[in-house]
């Protein structure tokens, strides 16, 4: 009985009298080996994973919100943690809320020195502090000052309206849109640039352009945000948080088009995020027809709608050959690159190693994926990052695909995202945490932390809008 209950804390769970959301970094037992039995604590409540999904703060996103940025995540949403009344008993509002993004971190942070800090100390002085405050809004300033301590970029506390962007694309559930102008951004060598524009958005039907330099957002001059020796995303996510606005909202955009600067009002409007595109390339491969699907993130529906448009393509287009581009791709959830990835492995394929502080967990594909015979390519780039660098190692170190195009970021480590419950509006999100609580390896057993994919095919970044232009003369699938 208590082997089933461990196994079972991984599955997938939502829980909307509570508002606790959990997707599992973790799959079932049948389709992951693990390699020895798990211990847990009895306060311990893992869960998951990462991707982030919000512009103008200080984490990686992953992109699908209000105005999709660029940047590596792999990760999953996580049930809020457990309150205990005696803990509870004599503390404020804002003391509560301190108190229970501490336990969180404190329950499944991967580094158990705490960057070398003493945590519980941290914890009398914030909870101290927090006594002064008549609102939340000054306990999640604390908090970040907190977490900031650990030196973890990934380790950020979400704030209500950051946690429920991230629910909603991660897990496909944002289905009346998002509000925004639609356009994703990227550094390039210190400028801010429009990595992709969403069909059907407010910036395309304003006619921005991908490649697009942003020079100017209102009245404020972006031209000097970014430099080409740091590439954070720190300056992308200022530039993102200028444009942002209500829905209704205008906001006009000096972009430098070539040689040319070019004005673009752009009026703020609900639209729908697609994740997953596919399209027939008009070049041929040596007399071969090639499909392209491109991934922008994963999330929970990712390998269902990578299935669908493969399947299309192969029954209705007669492609004979297959490119994943997964340029520009941050990440997102864990499951999400894993699955899409077994789509094109034989049973028994290593996909993934994680390692949290507890357990080691050797994943595998529980049987053969539909797409095992298509000659397959894989498209990256640097901002290929997480959850896109796992299923790009698992096609590749299983021999499955080539992989073509610029080194990727070199993001190897995981997070969870949990939501909090104290709040100080009834029947509102409180919020979130996102925390570090593993580190992957590939197949092969690399550590690409910091380090990247080095791609078979090594052409540096591409920005060919057809990931067909962009493989080397001569390319051969076979």
């Amino acid at each position: 009985m208590l082997s089933k209950v461990c196994f079972l804390f991984v599955l997938f769970a939502l829980n909307l009298s509570q508002k606790v959301y959990s997707l599992s970094l973790l799959s079932f037992v049948s389709k992951r080996k693990i390699s020895r039995p798990p211990v847990y604590d009895a306060n311990d409540v893992i869960v998951n994973d990462d991707p982030i999904n919000s512009p103008g703060t200080n984490f990686h996103p992953l992109r699908n919100f209000i105005l999709p940025i660029l940047v590596p995540l792999s990760l999953v949403l996580s049930p809020a943690a457990p309150t205990f009344a005696s803990d509870y008993g004599s503390l404020t509002a804002p003391q509560k809320k301190v108190s229970e993004a501490w336990r969180i971190i404190d329950s499944t942070f991967y580094d158990r020195s705490f960057n070398n800090k003493d945590w519980f100390f941290l914890r009398e002085n914030a909870i101290s502090d927090a006594k002064k405050f008549k609102s939340f809004d000054d306990s999640y300033d604390l908090l970040e000052e907190m977490v900031a301590k650990l030196d973890d970029k990934y380790t950020v506390i979400l704030r209500p309206e950051q946690y429920s962007r991230i629910y909603k694309s991660t897990t496909g559930s944002n289905k009346d849109g998002v509000v925004g102008i639609g356009v994703e951004l990227r550094n390039i060598d210190g400028d801010v640039v429009i990595n992709d524009v969403e069909a059907d958005a407010p910036a395309d039907k304003a006619n921005v352009k991908r490649n697009d330099v942003i020079l100017q957002v209102g009245e404020t001059d972006v031209s000097h945000y970014c430099n080409a020796v740091d590439k954070s995303s720190e300056c992308v996510m200022n530039v993102a948080t200028l444009l942002r606005g209500d829905e209704g909202s205008e906001i006009t955009i000096n972009v430098r088009r070539n040689a040319n600067q070019v004005p673009i009002s752009i009026k703020r409007k609900p639209f729908q995020v697609q994740n997953v595109r596919s399209y027939v390339s008009p070049s041929m491969i040596k007399g071969k027809k090639t499909g392209v699907v491109r991934i922008k993130s994963f999330s929970s529906l990712t390998s269902s709608e990578v299935k669908k448009e493969v399947e299309f393509m192969i029954g209705e287009k007669n492609i004979d050959n297959l490119v994943i581009d997964l340029r520009g791709n941050p990440g997102g959830l864990l499951p999400g690159g894993v699955d899409t990835a077994a789509l094109f492995l034989p049973i028994n394929s290593p996909t993934v190693t994680v390692y949290t502080r507890k357990l080691t967990d050797v994943q595998k594909t529980y049987s053969d994926g539909p797409f095992l015979s298509i000659p397959l390519a894989v498209m990256v780039d640097s901002s290929t990052a997480s959850a896109s660098e796992v299923m790009t190692a698992a096609l590749s170190d299983n021999k499955r695909a080539f992989v073509v195009g610029g080194r990727t970021f070199g993001k190897g480590v995981i997070q969870t995202i949990r939501a909090m419950r104290e709040n100080d509006i009834e029947g509102a999100d409180a919020g979130g945490v996102k925390v570090t609580v593993a580190r992957y390896e590939t197949p092969n057993g690399t550590d690409i932390n910091k380090k990247g994919i080095l791609p078979a095919y090594d052409i540096g970044d591409c920005r060919e809008s057809d990931a067909v232009m962009c493989l080397p003369p001569k390319f051969d699938f076979e």
